[in-house]
């Protein structure tokens, strides 16, 4: 009987031949299924009474067992005879609900698709019915199909009879052999049962899938995570425009600084700042070509290193001149990518030193990302063991949570909060400033090519290069190259697409070699015997 909470009200009536002596029967009917996406969907199945052919109450044990809900149940006098037991069980969930659309239904409908005698029988089954009872306010619309024979079959010679609008009788037409079963389905249209609303289906899924709840957990351990570690400390103060670098950094510092990791872009930002700063200068030269023209970019070291040089620029510069003085961009492909990890290093450690971070950005960001990965071991682990699909979504989840926070869990100190706010009031300088305002400032022309580099550490260059439109006249001295009118807008496009190939030419490497059963749709559009809810088999003990 369809209640119209949506709840089944189930009563089976069997009759056993006993052939020999037997303490008494089993019943096993499926309450967990497994969705089209690896989920879990669990029936709840509640015992109201087992009797005999009297109406007497029988002894009996009800769990679950596996994946399985197991009656086991003891009946007397079982030994050469026959003998009929009632069950009698209500069943949660045990309906599907489709909207318009949903397999090609023309209006929402409610279903119900049973596998009445389950296909896990190892005896025949002489004879088999079903009676279904829907609720009082049924009244047109229904739909009714069966099938009957093993397991995927969709032989439909069912007998079926509507004996009221509501009330529609299914019976076999044949016998079933052991591994047959019969299933039916029932569909009417949308109002008479309650339909769970979409919190109640998120609390079912939940419910079914408890390890989904896992990254649950974890997002709120690691919002707090992050509220305690991973924000900086505050400081009284705001952004005001800066007109000069906060506190002496350099371009590759302050870039690591304002997203707290070292780019790529900071330290080729460090190589134009070391030509600014009169260490080398760049050349290069175009030769046309049939189809596009060839440039090549030299480097040309101009001095020693010297006292101004901090640790992490010394080794970039000895990195680009350790074969010569006079270096191809070309030819430090596969060679300058050994320092690139030094460089790093040394960035961190320097800014961690003089205080702008409570850790290092990069070892933090380590840190986490490991326990990302030992967080979501067990759960693994446990998906595979289990055959839980649940676990293994957990999981991903729970790793991408733990992995997201942490990326964003460095944080910077009280003076790294400072300086922050500094430099991004002269970012604003070096993105907004424009160029009748720079006149108000009465700026020496250096200017432009002094926070060039930084401007490309910032990423901000192209706003930087727009403000000196038409106020710089002359390349500067550290650049060899195209000649005509000086512009400092297409300057600085040249210096950013040099930047993108410098940057590949720095940290390209020298090549390796290599080597050589679901609970799902509707029963009418793609149904079949062991279909549906219900179902399972049972035998003798």
């Amino acid at each position: 009987m369809v209640q119209a909470d949506g709840d089944l009200n189930v009563t089976e009536r069997m009759t056993f031949a006993f052939d020999g002596a037997f303490n008494g029967i089993y019943r096993d009917i499926p309450w967990r299924y497994r969705t089209p996406w690896g989920l879990d969907y669990q029936l709840r199945i509640t015992p109201l009474a087992v009797l005999g052919e009297g109406g007497e109450l029988l002894e009996h044990e009800a769990g679950r067992s596996g994946d399985d809900y197991r009656f086991k149940i003891w009946v007397p006098g079982a030994q050469d005879t026959e003998r009929t037991i009632t069950l009698r069980y209500r069943v949660e969930r045990g309906l599907r609900f489709f909207d318009t659309g949903d397999e090609g239904f023309e209006s929402p409908r409610d279903e119900l698709y049973w596998n009445v005698t389950g296909d896990r029988w190892d005896v025949p089954i002489r004879r088999a019915s079903a009676r279904v009872r829907l609720p009082e306010e049924v009244i047109v619309g229904v739909m009714t199909r069966a099938y009957m024979g093993a397991y995927g079959s969709t032989t439909e010679n069912a007998q079926i009879n509507e004996t009221s609008p509501r009330e529609i009788v299914f019976q076999s037409t044949d016998v079933l052999e052991a591994g047959d079963g019969m299933t039916i389905v029932v569909g009417w249209p949308q109002g008479a049962v309650h339909r769970p609303t979409a919190a109640d289906e998120a609390g079912y899924l939940l419910r079914d899938n408890w390890p989904l709840g896992i990254p649950i957990v974890a997002l709120i351990f690691m919002f707090l995570a992050h509220r305690r570690w991973g924000r900086d400390v505050v400081v009284d103060r705001s952004v005001m425009v800066q007109y000069e670098p906060p506190g002496g950094y350099r371009p590759a510092e302050l870039g690591t600084l304002i997203d707290e990791k070292v780019d790529l872009r900071d330290i080729v930002a460090t190589v134009i700042d070391l030509g600014v700063r009169g260490y080398l200068r760049i050349e290069e030269t175009t030769e046309d070509g049939w189809l596009k023209d060839t440039t090549t970019t030299r480097l040309i070291k101009l001095r020693e290193d010297g006292d101004d040089l901090r640790g992490y620029e010394t080794t970039i510069f000895e990195g680009l001149f350790e074969t010569g003085d006079d270096i191809a961009l070309e030819d430090l492909e596969t060679k300058f990518h050994s320092h690139v990890a030094a460089v790093k290093d040394a960035i961190y450690t320097d800014l961690t030193t003089r205080g702008l971070f409570r850790a290092r950005p990069d070892r933090v960001r380590t840190y986490w990302m490991v326990g990302a990965v030992l967080s979501v071991i067990p759960l693994v682990v446990a998906g595979v063991i289990l055959g839980r699909p649940a676990f293994l979504l957990a999981a991903s989840v729970t790793a991408l949570i733990v992995g997201l926070f942490g990326w964003h869990m460095p944080a910077r100190t009280r003076t790294g909060r400072a300086t922050y706010l500094e430099l991004k009031g002269f970012e604003d300088f070096l993105a907004r400033t424009e160029g009748e305002r720079l006149r108000e400032l009465d700026l020496p022309q250096t200017t432009f090519e002094k926070f060039l580099p930084y401007a490309m550490a910032l990423g901000v260059a192209s706003s930087w290069a727009s403000t000196f439109a038409g106020l710089v006249k002359e390349p500067p001295d550290w650049y060899r190259g195209r000649t005509g009118v000086f512009d400092a807008v297409l300057f600085t496009h040249h210096m950013q697409n040099l930047n993108s190939r410098m940057g590949t030419a720095l940290v390209s490497q020298p090549r390796s070699s290599g080597g050589p059963g679901s609970s799902g749709g509707s029963g009418f559009s793609g149904g079949f015997s062991g279909g549906g809810f219900g179902g399972g088999g049972g035998g003798a003990f």
